[in-house]
């Protein structure tokens, strides 16, 4: 399943806690006896899981709706052929929201046992608990059959219901599913375990107008009395009940049966005829035809459907046979799509084509392994995408998209490791965070590189047909990857269980340091967190490096593992894989394809800001990707306090020369903080000048106009670029934007999809004919039906930086006789100018102050108050704000607990200005100093005549050649001061 949501992190206990007991799974036929559940959700002490005493061997699941006329109600029998492991009196099944209406029990052979089987619901636990009045006997197979009545749910889960309006203007309703994690128990009762699988034969009653389908091809459609017929389908081989899916609706749909197998997409008739889905059909043909040949394994069902739902609460469910989407990750239409929307639909569609062999084919024995789904899911998503599109650079944007951002994230102390076990339903839905997509995807990175793509691709193979149809631990993964190591020499001590088990069991991810003594190199590892606290945690850490005087970037395999049972290791003489010389940098982690930063000592940090100094083309010899990662890197030892922030400045100088996406996408997050918590400060405009001079010559080549036939990247890198210049007040960019946004509103045109965010946001900055602009944003707003330019309108009329227009905006959008505004949009109006700086925020005080009543109406006072508190720059502000939280105590509106919570807050920045800007404002002096002495040797006279002494008169050349040498005195101590820095 792909959640497309912000990264997040859920706070849990120890990994050691959580996998002290990990309780016996489902074994294959041949295992030894299975115990009963032992163990419980290590958080609420309560055992979510079924007793291994019987086992299913297929399903036969027949459903009734009557969706086409808006009734939710459903009907359903289940019958279940099931095993006994051992003579029980006791059939355990999870259910949810179903009412039972008839149990009963019969031989495989035909023949009832017994009728009406009593049976009986703890819901604490969603088990149905039937008892039959006989032993059930051990190594028997039994069938069950659970006559059931159910409601399709508004929650987008589970059986489920969804609606949207057709091009007439009628309703049209379906039904559909959403089973992942535990939510296939809602649609029939069943063993709704990850690590339980079973085959499948579906079969559903319908109206004859609509269409329904399921993860097998469609086997017979015969009526059924009156309107309505009976759909079955082909039966489903082993897989686990969160995989299956099915769809009642009027849906259309596409097809194209030219792959290996048949594939259709289906969506609204109206989106099937503007060709929304023609981009899916041509990339799912190509998509999964790449990875059956990068896993040399065909695709095991006979047909690939793909949905898109009006209503869908993740991004996309990877079910076996019908993938379901959320209608804008995998519909894209070529006039109004971004490139961003184009990515998220192939990306998408590659994450979920992963899944079929990394989830589906072999299933996680437990949710404490969902990184086994996920992790794959997420590197193959940007992998794969690379191999069927080699020109468009996924491999690239992976590192400052997914890898840097999610390092971020897991420097959080409390976040939890890779593998790690509960059983309530709820924890198991929070385990579908940044841990399980972007790190786990991350780490299988750094090991894909580690051992060698072919090294790598063998031993997935290996693992994919020793456990197909089965389930999957993390051991099973090892023991295969070992066998391809093993069989390419990749060293007798590289154990491959050992090294992953590292990084699968220990929460966060290290920091390497690196300190060079003469011919010494020293690396150490400890546990990177913003918080100064102690960690045991220890990596086998992949470390390779390059160095100045050898600067090849291409072999990402290690040099050597710093071992998880080693702080630090030094390397001398004959040890050192790479010589180096005195003056050599040395940049770790080769196109930081390891996930870990690097901390290098002073005189290491000196040397690559040399090679990086502005003034000179060295940076070309750095790597791209380790170009951002010095940035990223840099940035984050300077928040966590283990460096100063002149050097991430100075990593940052060389910028002005750099015009290519990567490190641009790291520097604007870095900005994206710095220039929050300096604004309001005097540091501030000495920072606008430093960016408006970095970001100058990438905003020059870029501009404000799309260019036919330029990479998905260079459209990244062009809103990037506008939205920094912009924000450092770059004339230009002010200008452009204002002028462009005023074209396009003026004569009522379509702006290019790409620009319609930075220009909507950007245009308004400028305060020059600002009004003109303002009453064109809101007549456009009143009268769009769509919901993204709506957004961009909205996130646009934010950005404006005039303090009477922004109060005018706000106060409209709290306006109770507003009704061109939902909920939602008065929220996200509200909060538009939250990050635009000082003049912002103390606008936003202000209507703190007059629109109380309103804000507590909308119930949007508590959501402001939160923003606010987190966004003071100055004394001003905090001062304003204090007042407004005081006042707001005593007429009841917030707690007093509320209000410390958000003063405490409130000093976050002012704490970090009062100790950071010192050093900040000096190393503005000496970047100023710099531009003051490049600035006088380009204008010194340097001709022959201009330099030599007149030898008219002895006064005349001593008075001449002592202006000369005050003159040059004073460049080479400028110089001498420059370099001092710099070194």
């Amino acid at each position: 399943m792909l959640i497309k949501i912000a990264l997040l992190f859920i706070s849990v206990g120890s990994a050691a806690a959580a996998l002290k007991n990990p309780r016996k799974l489902y074994r294959e036929n041949d295992d030894e006896s299975l115990l009963p559940s032992l163990y419980t959700d290590p958080i609420d002490g309560i055992d979510y899981r079924l007793p291994n005493n019987t086992i299913p061997r297929h399903y036969d699941i027949w459903l009734s709706t009557d969706i086409h006329e808006g009734e939710f109600d459903f009907e359903g029998i289940a019958t279940i052929q099931i095993e006994a492991l051992e003579d029980t009196q006791e059939i355990t099944l999870q259910i949810r929201e179903l009412t039972i209406l008839n149990v009963k029990l019969m031989r495989s052979t035909g023949g009832s046992i017994q009728s009406n089987v009593p049976f009986r619901i703890r819901d604490d636990v969603e088990f149905l608990i039937i008892t039959p009045s006989q032993q059930l006997i051990k190594e028997t197979i039994y069938l069950v059959e659970i006559k059931y009545i159910g409601t399709l749910r508004d929650d987008d889960a589970g059986f489920y219901r969804s609606s949207y309006i057709d091009e007439t203007g009628n309703v049209k309703w379906l039904a559909t599913t959403q089973f992942e994690s535990t939510d296939a128990r809602h649609a029939f009762p069943c063993y709704d375990e990850p690590g339980i699988r079973s085959s499948f034969s579906i079969s559903i009653r319908h109206d004859v107008s609509y269409t329904a389908i399921s993860n097998g091809p469609q086997e017979s459609r015969v009526p059924d009395g009156g309107n309505y017929v009976v759909t079955t389908f082909k039966t489903i081989p082993s897989v686990q009940s969160y995989l299956i899916a099915f769809i009642v609706s009027d849906f259309a749909y596409i097809e194209n049966n030219d792959g290996s197998v048949p594939h259709r997409i289906f969506a609204k008739s109206e989106s099937i005829k503007a060709g929304d889905a023609d981009l899916a059909l041509t990339a799912s043909v190509y998509l999964l035809e790449k990875f059956e040949e990068y896993v040399n394994i065909s695709y095991s069902l006979d047909k690939m459907d793909q949905a898109a739902m009006p209503d869908f609460a993740a991004g996309a469910m990877e079910n076996w046979g019908l993938v379901t989407y959320r209608e804008p990750y995998l519909l894209f239409n070529e006039i109004t799509g971004r490139a961003r929307d184009r990515e998220n639909v192939i990306a998408t569609i590659s994450h979920e084509f992963a899944h079929q062999w990394f989830g589906n084919l072999v299933s996680p024995a437990w949710w404490s392994y969902l990184w086994l789904n996920e992790g794959f899911a997420t590197l193959y998503e940007n992998h794969l995408t690379h191999l069927a599109y080699p020109n468009e650079r996924w491999i690239d944007t992976f590192l400052v998209e997914t890898v840097q951002p999610v390092l971020e994230v897991d420097a959080n102390p409390n976040i939890r490791p890779m593998t790690y076990y509960v059983e309530n339903p709820i924890r198991i839905d929070f385990l579908f965070d940044s841990v399980a997509y972007s790190k786990s995807g991350s780490v299988l990175k750094m090991f894909q590189y580690a051992f060698g793509e072919e090294t790598w691709r063998k031993g997935l193979n290996y693992y994919l047909i020793a456990r197909a149809y089965n389930n999957g631990a993390p051991e099973h993964l090892h023991e295969n990857l070992q066998r391809a190591v093993n069989e390419d020499n990749l060293g007798s001590d590289i154990n491959v269980d050992v090294i992953m088990s590292s990084w699968e069991t220990q929460s966060g991810f290290p920091y390497i340091t690196v300190v060079r003594n003469d011919n010494e190199l020293t690396f150490s590892q400890s546990r990177f967190m913003y918080t100064n606290q102690d960690s045991e945690n220890l990596w086998w850490v992949p470390i390779n490096y390059v160095v100045a005087s050898n600067p090849d970037f291409s072999n990402t395999k290690p040099d050597f593992w710093l071992e998880g049972t080693q702080q630090n290791v030094s390397l001398r003489g004959f040890s050192i894989p790479k010589p180096f010389t005195n003056n050599d940098w040395i940049i770790v982690n080769i196109q930081q394809t390891g996930y870990y930063r690097v901390l290098y000592d002073r005189t290491l940090w000196d040397l690559i800001l040399q090679e990086l100094h502005p003034y000179g083309n060295g940076y070309e010899k750095i790597h791209l990707f380790n170009r951002a990662q010095l940035i990223d890197d840099s940035f984050h030892f300077a928040r966590a306090e283990l460096l100063d922030y002149d050097v991430f400045l100075g990593v940052m100088r060389y910028m002005e020369k750099e015009t290519d996406y990567i490190p641009w996408a790291s520097a604007n997050r870095a900005n994206n903080l710095m220039s929050r918590w300096l604004s309001g400060s005097s540091a501030y405009p000495r920072y606008q000048s430093f960016m408006r001079n970095l970001v100058e010559k990438v905003y020059n080549k870029y501009g404000v106009n799309i260019i036919d036939g330029e990479q998905r990247v260079d459209r990244y890198v062009r809103a990037i670029a506008i939205n920094l210049a912009c924000q450092a007040q770059l004339p230009s960019c002010l200008t452009d934007t204002a002028n462009l946004l005023e074209n396009v509103l003026r004569e009522d045109s379509i702006m290019a999809p790409d620009l319609v965010a930075p220009i909507y946001c950007n245009g308004m900055r400028l305060r020059t004919n600002l009004s003109a602009r303002f009453i064109f944003m809101l007549s456009r707003l009143s009268n769009s039906n769509s919901p993204s330019e709506r957004n961009s309108i909205i996130t646009g009329l934010g950005c404006t930086e005039n303090p009477e227009t922004l109060t005018n905006i706000l106060l409209w959008a709290l306006d109770p006789n507003n009704d061109n505004l939902s909920v939602t949009e008065r929220s996200r109006l509200l909060l538009s100018p939250i990050n635009m700086g000082e003049e912002s925020i103390q606008v936003l005080i202000s209507i703190l102050a007059s629109q109380r009543e309103e804000l507590i109406q909308f119930n949007l006072l508590t959501t402001l108050c939160s923003n606010i508190a987190a966004r003071i720059h100055s004394e001003r502000s905090n001062t304003l704000f204090m007042s407004q939280l005081i006042d707001l105590q005593f007429i009841g509106a917030l707690s007093m607990s509320q209000v410390n919570n958000y003063m405490n807050n409130a000093l976050t920045i002012l704490n970090w200005q009062e100790n950071k800007l010192k050093s900040i404002d000096e190393f503005f002096d000496l970047v100023e100093l710099q531009a003051t002495t490049t600035t006088e040797l380009e204008t010194t006279p340097t001709t022959t005549e201009q330099i030599t002494p007149t030898t008219t008169t002895e006064q005349t050349t001593t008075t001449d050649s002592g202006a000369m040498n005050m003159v040059l005195g004073g460049i080479v101590l400028k110089f001498a001061i420059l370099i001092s820095f710099l070194l």
